[in-house]
């Protein structure tokens, strides 16, 4: 499938956002990525909803009802974070 505009637009959206800090807190086995909404649940049910208000806010927005489903299941499969103090670059597949 290709990438739209507005999925390239939500995940630049997504990359600036502190998700390591969720995910450090997340246990997976070795090899497994977890999903957006993954990252998203966890965040909710510990405390840090702060984390993914940003990302529900704009996946909940009408003009981005069509790509939702989709978004909620992209896997962060690596964090490069090396741009700057809370800065984050991520890699969704």
């Amino acid at each position: 499938m290709e990438n739209s505009d507005q999925h390239l637009k939500i995940a630049t959206d997504i990359a600036y956002q502190d998700l390591d800090k969720v995910i450090k807190k997340m246990y997976y086995k070795t090899g497994d990525s977890p999903t957006i909404e993954e990252i998203i649940t966890f965040a909710e049910r510990h405390g840090q909803e702060s984390v993914v208000k940003n990302i529900e806010k704009k996946l909940n927005l009408p003009e981005h009802a069509n790509v939702k489903d989709d978004i909620l299941h992209w896997r962060i499969v690596e964090v490069h974070n090396k741009n700057g103090k809370d800065d984050n670059g991520f890699y969704a597949n």
